[in-house]
């Protein structure tokens, strides 16, 4: 069998010298989006990828001082400390193994899982798979750097927000109860980080999440998330700005799942709660004024077919939304997680300068 991420360490050899922002201001996507390729089958195609992104690559910060281990909490959510932290992880994995780290700061971290626009624990969750497929040095560096992310902008989606008492109702029915922030406090444009601080425009919010039993064996539970998150995704991606928030839900609850298997009961508790609670929030704030009638999208597709139109497209959501969904669908079989990459194939834009159609791919298959 071909090894799918036999060119996975020269991407993030590429990498390397690249910090955790782009020159926009936003996040580099760039070593989520290799990881996704490669567990997508396309792993060939990262480094044609990343030539194409590197111009809004921003460089490494130098060295900081460093963060003591009986100081890290003073550190905890300040960005301008990436390098301290990420230095801290790679401190931590040399000396107590990298599972031991993640089990132990993914405990710590998940009530920050929204940290980020997601950002921080879907850069870990990449991290730490493909360190799962090879342990290796370069690996082991990304996997610190994810974390570090996650450490240095970590911030709860309320300061006061309970861990959730969990109850009865299936993910889907829980996700339908929760309530919308009024009509003219919901989020239309800007970052998802900004827009989430709305949430403390909705007093029931606690209440209506603590409805969902995730009570069920973890992996499942997990992929229930995905699943629903991808219904989410259909009712309320209506163009390309409400295609990224909600790609959010699915690729942060698809972090999750890939987490699961590599820390313990702990740690899965709490990331099982922090993916539910994001995605629920993401709904709260950005839920949009007229849901439910999306662009149509192909009627036939296969999942070579849908991989390969997300390559195609290039858009780093597009790419990160096609994997998790397609991971899911392999498990599951569920095939509106198939519809699911094929709307946002339609409402996200292609990346600049990508001369093929990804679009026609869906509609030309036999």
């Amino acid at each position: 069998m071909t090894d799918p991420y036999a060119r996975h360490d020269a991407a993030l050899a590429v990498l390397r010298p690249y910090g955790p922002n782009l020159a926009n201001g936003f996040i580099n996507h760039a070593p989520m989006v290799v990881e996704a390729l490669a567990a997508m089958g396309r792993g060939d195609t990262a480094l044609s990828w990343l030539r194409a992104e590197e111009h809004d690559l921003l460089p490494r910060a130098p060295a900081q001082p460093p963060i003591g281990a009986a100081g890290w909490r003073e550190a905890l959510g300040k960005p301008a400390r990436f390098e301290a932290w990420a230095a801290f992880f790679a401190r931590e994995i040399e000396m107590n193994g990298w599972r031991a780290t993640l089990d132990r700061w993914a405990r710590r971290l998940s009530a920050g899982y929204g940290t980020a626009a997601v950002h921080g624990v879907i850069r870990t969750a990449h991290a730490a798979r493909a360190l799962a497929w090879q342990d290796t040095a370069l690996r082991r560096s990304e996997l610190a750097q994810g974390l570090a992310v996650w450490a240095a902008r970590y911030a709860p989606l309320a300061p006061d927000l309970p861990a959730p008492a969990f109850g009865t109702l299936p993910p889907h029915e829980a996700l339908a109860a929760v309530t919308p922030v009024a009509l003219h406090w919901r989020v239309r444009a800007g970052s998802i980080t900004a827009g989430l601080a709305n949430l403390a425009r909705a007093p029931g919010f606690a209440r209506e999440t603590a409805g969902a039993d995730l009570s069920e064996e973890p992996l499942a539970t997990a992929d229930a998330l995905v699943c629903t998150f991808a219904e989410l995704f259909l009712d309320a991606a209506r163009n390309g700005y409400t295609a990224i928030v909600f790609a959010h839900a699915v690729t942060g609850a698809a972090a999750a799942r890939n987490l699961l298997p590599l820390v313990g009961p702990g740690a899965q508790r709490a990331l099982i709660a922090g993916a539910w609670q994001t995605g629920c929030a993401l709904k709260a704030v950005f839920y949009p004024p007229a849901p439910g009638a999306g662009r149509p999208v192909p009627a036939r597709r296969t999942p070579d077919r849908l991989a390969e139109a997300a390559a195609v497209h290039g858009d780093d959501h597009a790419i990160k939304l096609a994997e998790a969904c397609l991971s899911a669908y392999a498990r599951t079989g569920r095939r509106r997680l198939l519809k699911t990459i094929a709307l946002a194939l339609t409402l996200l834009e292609p990346r600049e300068g990508e001369a093929a159609d990804p679009t026609r791919l869906l509609e030309t298959q036999t």
